[in-house]
């Protein structure tokens, strides 16, 4: 899989310019929900 990925690397770079930014954002929503959900328990 790793070495697929890694032929197809500048196939992926061309259709997955913005998923980066877009896991990135999703990480950090996470993370504020988790801490949201920190606060209020206490």
């Amino acid at each position: 899989m790793v070495i697929s990925y890694r032929k197809d690397f500048k196939i992926h770079e061309k259709y997955y310019k913005g998923n980066f930014k877009v896991l990135i954002a999703f990480l950090v929503f996470i993370l504020l929900l988790f801490v949201i959900k920190i606060v209020f328990k206490r």
